[in-house]
């Protein structure tokens, strides 16, 4: 049944993307962008995740905490936007606000006090 390389998988959850399966090692691909290896599966649980319309429950519940797993890589995260990594805008705006607040307390119930 083994064809070698990565086979799709079905998954209501859509979180177990791909399957691949040899000399007991169960590679898994997920929605993440990680991927890894389950050492021991034996070949009969990689069949029926090919063959299961719930594969990532399958997963889930007879191989993830079962079969030892090894990661592969870690999810490519990116970095968060930062238009102003020097702080000025920021400083800016607090001088503003404290500038603001100044003015403001310069003034009485009727204008400017004196």
């Amino acid at each position: 049944m083994n064809k070698g390389g990565w086979h799709g998988v079905c998954d209501n959850k859509h979180m177990l993307l791909a399957v691949s399966y040899g000399n007991e090692i169960l590679s898994v691909r997920f929605n993440t962008g990680t991927s890894g290896f389950h050492v021991g599966v034996p070949k009969r649980i990689y069949e029926i995740l090919l063959r299961s319309k719930f594969a990532g429950s399958y997963y889930r519940k007879y191989v993830r905490d079962v079969y030892p797993y090894t990661s592969l890589e870690t999810p490519a995260v990116p970095m968060p936007f930062n238009p102003d990594p020097a702080g000025k805008m920021e400083r800016r705006r607090q001088t503003r606000i404290n500038k603001a607040v100044k003015e403001a307390e310069s003034w009485g119930l009727f204008g400017p006090m004196k």
